[in-house]
């Protein structure tokens, strides 16, 4: 069923335990469920992610990888939630919120290259909300919509003990009107750029 019980059309195409290889997924709300040690590989999918419980991509518990796929989102590309730990590596993946962690759940991405579409668009997003998140990107290419909505990436806590992490190394976030943003407005948010190439002036920092 949905992780959210009322949302009742909650069609996947691949709710994927095992290994696969060169798939071509279509349609579903959700392009893939990926469960405990699911590897999807050299895959291409498109016209999923209806929304955010909804997104192409869905990880809702132990470890899984993505690895030389494509993802072409129509608004949610890839979340990750529940204790839920992705790797990604050699991805690209175009939607209008990119890759999300949230709920306890983590993504380390290497190599890949994240594109905004539509308007208002959000490449990485860490959230602190029932419990703590990150996001870890090394090599990682963030585009944005260049719409003044638009957000590369985002560590945003609103869960009261909770944090939310972000680690970007060795990376470029570009037409974003904001290339990093950091919202911690009940919990701790963490947003840590090393080696990468942002505008610093358009960076916002807000609360503790």
């Amino acid at each position: 069923g949905p992780p959210n019980p009322a949302i009742g059309d909650f069609a996947v195409a691949l709710d994927l335990t095992g290994r696969g290889e060169r798939l071509k997924l279509t349609d579903g709300w959700v392009n893939v469920i990926l469960r405990k040690d699911a590897r999807l590989m050299t895959s291409t999918l498109t016209g999923g992610g209806l929304d955010s419980d909804r997104p192409a991509v869905l990880v809702l518990e132990g470890a899984a990888e993505l690895t030389d796929s494509t993802v072409d989102a129509s608004s949610q590309g890839v979340r990750v939630r529940v204790a839920g730990v992705l790797d990604i590596r050699r991805s690209a993946i175009a939607a209008r919120v990119g890759v999300t962690a949230s709920d306890g759940g983590g993504v380390e991405i290497h190599d890949s290259l994240i594109r905004g579409k539509g308007i208002a668009s959000f490449g990485l997003i860490a959230r602190g909300d029932s419990a703590s998140s990150g996001v870890y990107a090394t090599n990682v290419t963030v585009v944005g919509t260049g719409d003044g909505g638009s957000v590369g990436v985002l560590s945003y806590s609103d869960g009261a003990g909770k944090q939310s992490n972000v680690v970007l190394s060795n990376s470029v976030v570009t037409r974003a009107a904001v290339p990093l943003r950091r919202d911690a407005m009940l919990g701790n948010a963490f947003l840590k750029a090393s080696n990468s190439a942002f505008d610093p002036t358009l960076v916002i920092s807000e609360g503790m």
